[in-house]
């Protein structure tokens, strides 16, 4: 018989859900079972598996050692196992890259070339460097992995920096993924673009996305089928030949920044989707740099009460990095962020 006591970063989350995380090598049928035969209840009493967990819950399972072992052998993923090296180089690049963290929330800057998720390729994501970074401070077991992984909450295209927020608990990444998804939270970005922007802008336009060519076609009319992006543009600095400019995402919708900037005529300088070859090359030739020079350099939570009013009207900056502060120089751009 083993017996589990649910943390409080694995509350609020049902039983059924927990019991699969914790036990990746039983099937959903399986668990049922036990439930119905008492060999897994909740407290000393039968259960559902439809419960909401609290903190200080008791789960008891009555398996057998070998049985509990074959249940739980799935949980042991490379990124779980991560070796000396791996957690030393997490650690080191969380902590370079850190903006704020405190016991349900972690924020840094991810830097460009970066993943946000892990996807398909065997290099590490942002999410691997957090768990890594939690497993070498010694706030993160593979035993809490079982029940809850922390992660990031919202994303950033790979060759965008700029801020990340994490859930290191769950309560913390529930809290982000529902503010993200009220689209409560204030995202601000830097941006490169061609030719000179010195005026407001905030506009909303329609598009379609074609999946197999993971590109958005932008037009400027409502039709069957379309979806809805809206955008605020406000120049920060003009130079030679392009400017920077502080965008703030109104809608989140996919490849929005670079399309619609691009749509508008300026397009983000190193793009290689939406932008200008010949820009581009420029760049190139003169900097070195061969990414889209846009960054994710502030968010700001909205007025809050409960658990995280702490966070309320708080803002949350990323430095720019050193080579867009390159860009700057190269196209004589003189502002306040660099």
């Amino acid at each position: 018989m083993r017996e589990l006591t649910i943390r409080d970063n694995e509350a609020d989350q049902r039983l059924d859900k927990f019991l699969r995380k914790y036990l990746p090598g039983a099937t959903a049928g399986f668990i049922y079972k036990m439930l119905r035969k008492k060999n897994i209840v909740l407290n000393d009493r039968k259960a559902t598996g439809n419960e909401r967990l609290a903190g200080g819950d008791r789960v008891r399972l009555f398996f057998s050692d070998e049985t509990f072992e074959k249940l739980c052998r799935k949980s042991r993923a490379k990124d779980e196992d991560a070796d000396a090296d791996r957690l030393r180089r997490g650690a080191d690049l969380i902590r370079k890259n850190l903006i704020y963290e405190d016991e349900d929330l972690l924020v840094f800057c991810k830097p460009a070339g970066m993943l946000s998720q892990k996807g398909n390729t065997s290099e590490p994501s942002a999410a691997e460097y957090l768990l890594w970074y939690l497993t070498a401070e010694g706030a993160l077991s593979a035993e809490d992995l079982r029940a809850f992984r922390p992660s990031p909450a919202n994303r950033l295209d790979r060759n965008t920096s700029g801020v990340l927020l994490c859930g290191k608990s769950l309560a913390g990444l529930q809290f982000l993924s529902d503010r993200i998804r009220k689209r409560d939270i204030r995202k601000e970005y830097l941006a490169i673009v061609r030719g000179r922007f010195d005026e407001a802008y905030r506009g909303e336009v329609f598009f379609t996305k074609d999946e197999d060519r993971n590109r958005v076609q932008l037009y400027p009319e409502m039709a069957e089928g379309r979806g809805r992006m809206e955008t605020a543009v406000r120049p920060a600095g003009c130079g030679r030949g392009a400017s920077l400019v502080k965008v703030e995402l109104i809608t989140g919708k996919p490849h929005q920044i670079r399309a619609h900037l691009a749509y508008l005529g300026h397009p983000v300088a190193g793009d290689k989707k939406y932008g200008d070859r010949d820009f581009n090359g420029c760049l190139d030739a003169g900097t070195g740099i061969r990414r889209q020079m846009l960054h994710a350099y502030r968010v700001t939570f909205p007025d809050m009460k409960g658990r995280f009013g702490y966070l309320g009207r708080r803002s949350f900056e990323a430095a720019v990095p050193d080579d867009m502060r390159r860009a700057l120089l190269f196209y004589q751009i003189k502002a306040e962020h660099a």
